[in-house]
C-alpha cells in the first residue's frame, strides 16, 4: 500500500484453490473451485471463478469490479457448460449458456440466455422440509425496512427443448418451450408457455394419451400458471376425454365423452366396455371404487351408489370405513369397504363386503327373529363375529 490517506494506492490479491461447496437446502455440490480476485486502486479489478459439479459440468465466471469509482460498476460474465446447479431424486437439471451481471453494485442487473440440456422433474414423493429456520428476532433492535435496491434485476431467457415431468407411475410427459424470468432473483416473474410433446396418464386402469396441451405462465406472483391439459382414450364404443384446466394452484378436472354420457357410464365403458346395468357384482365394486377415486368423498357418491343400487336391484349398497386398531402403519389405520346385499325373504338378509383394495372380502348373514331381535353372523375383513342384536325404537 502506498500513497496518502486521502489518496491511497493499493493492490490486494485473494486466491482460493481446490475448494468445495455444499448446500444441503438446495442440493448443490461444487468441487475444484478456483477463485482469483485482485483489488486495485488504479483500474477495474479482475475476477475469475471456476467450479465443477458432480456431473463434471463447468461454471466459469469472469469480469471486473471497478472499485475506483464510487458506484462500483460491474461487468461480469458467467459461462455454463452442462452445469448442474441442483440435483435430487425429484429434480435433475443441467444447463448451458451465458449470463451477464452489469450495472453497479448498488443497482445490478442480471441478463442472459440459458438452455436446459437436461431436465427431469418427478413429484412422486416430495420430501418434507429437512432444515427448519426459526424466525428469531431481538425486539430491542430496531431494523430498517429491507431494501430491494441491491437485489439484481432479472432478465433471463430460458430455452427448454425437452422437459420430462412425471408423477409416480401414472403420469409421464415431455414438454418444450421458452420461459422468461423477470423482475428480481428473490421474486422472479415467469412468462412464457410450455407445450406438450407427448405423454401418457394411467386413469381408470387404462392409458390415456396427452394431446395438444399447454402450461401458460403469465408472470403472476407467487408463481402460478394456466393449465390446458387434454388426455384422451379411445374405448370401443366411446371416446373419453379428461381435461385439466384452471391454474396450478386451483386445477379443475373434468371427464367427458363422445357421445356424451354420465360419469358412471363413462367409467363402465372404459373399464369393462359395458353399460352399468349389465355389470356383475364384482365389476360394480370395482366401478364404485374408481368413481370414489375420481370424485372423492362427496354427495355425488351418494347419487352414484343410489343409481347403481337401483340398476342392480340390490336392497343394500353402501360404503363403510373400518378402523384397524392393530396396524402400526398410519396410512392403513382405516380401510374403506363396500357392502352389497339382498333380502332373500322378509327376515333373511345375505350380503357381501369387499375392501376397496380388493384384497379382502367377507359375508354377512342376518336373520330377524322378531321385530326387535336378530341373529347375525359375519366373516371377513376385520374379524369373524356371531351374535344376537336387540334394538328398540323410541318415538
Amino acid at each position: 500500500m502506498q500513497g496518502t490517506i486521502n489518496n491511497p494506492i493499493y493492490t490486494v490479491k485473494t486466491t482460493l484453490t481446490n475448494a468445495t461447496y455444499k448446500n444441503i437446502q438446495t442440493n448443490t455440490y461444487l468441487k475444484s473451485i478456483t477463485s482469483r480476485l485482485t483489488l486495485t486502486s488504479k483500474k477495474p479489478s479482475p475476477l475469475l471463478i471456476q467450479a465443477v459439479d458432480q456431473k463434471k459440468g463447468i461454471a466459469n465466471i469472469s469480469g471486473t469490479i471497478d472499485t475506483t469509482k464510487k458506484n462500483i460498476p460491474l461487468n461480469i460474465r458467467g459461462t455454463f457448460t452442462n452445469f448442474t446447479p441442483t440435483e435430487s431424486e425429484e429434480l435433475e437439471l443441467r444447463l448451458s449458456g451465458k449470463t451477464y451481471l452489469k450495472g453497479t453494485a448498488f443497482k445490478p442487473t442480471l441478463n442472459g440466455e440459458l438452455t436446459l440440456n437436461h431436465c427431469i422433474f418427478n413429484i412422486d414423493n416430495l420430501p418434507e422440509e429437512q432444515i427448519v429456520t426459526l424466525p428469531i428476532t431481538d425486539p430491542l433492535i430496531k431494523r430498517s425496512p429491507k431494501s430491494t435496491e441491491y437485489i439484481p434485476k432479472l432478465d433471463i431467457k430460458l430455452n427448454i427443448p425437452r422437459l420430462s415431468f412425471s408423477f409416480s407411475d401414472k403420469f409421464k410427459s415431455l414438454w418444450t418451450g421458452s420461459l422468461f424470468l423477470k423482475k428480481n432473483i428473490l421474486k422472479p416473474k415467469v412468462l412464457g408457455t410450455l407445450s406438450s410433446v407427448n405423454g401418457s396418464f394411467y386413469f381408470l386402469s387404462k392409458e390415456f394419451t396427452l394431446k395438444n396441451s399447454s402450461i401458460d405462465f403469465k408472470g403472476e406472483l407467487p408463481i402460478n400458471a394456466l393449465l390446458d391439459i387434454n388426455l384422451e382414450y379411445n374405448a370401443p364404443n366411446i371416446t373419453v376425454k379428461k381435461t385439466i384446466s384452471g391454474t396450478l394452484k386451483s386445477p379443475i378436472f373434468k371427464l367427458n365423452s363422445i357421445p356424451a354420457l354420465p360419469t358412471d357410464e363413462i367409467a363402465a365403458q372404459v373399464l369393462f366396455q359395458k353399460k352399468t346395468e349389465t355389470l356383475s357384482s364384482i365389476q360394480t365394486l370395482q366401478l364404485t371404487q374408481e368413481l370414489i377415486n375420481i370424485t372423492g368423498v362427496s354427495p355425488i357418491n351418494i347419487s352414484i351408489l343410489s343409481s347403481l343400487q337401483k340398476r342392480l336391484q340390490l336392497d343394500v349398497l353402501r360404503l363403510k370405513t373400518i378402523e384397524n386398531t392393530t396396524s402400526k402403519d398410519p396410512s392403513s389405520l382405516e380401510t374403506t369397504s363396500i357392502e352389497f346385499g339382498k333380502y332373500l325373504t322378509d327376515t333373511i338378509y345375505v350380503g357381501m363386503e369387499q375392501s376397496a383394495k380388493l384384497s379382502e372380502s367377507g359375508v354377512r348373514i342376518r336373520i330377524n327373529l322378531t321385530p326387535n331381535i336378530s341373529l347375525e353372523g359375519k366373516t371377513g375383513i376385520s374379524s369373524d363375529e356371531l351374535g344376537i342384536s336387540w334394538k328398540k325404537d323410541y318415538w
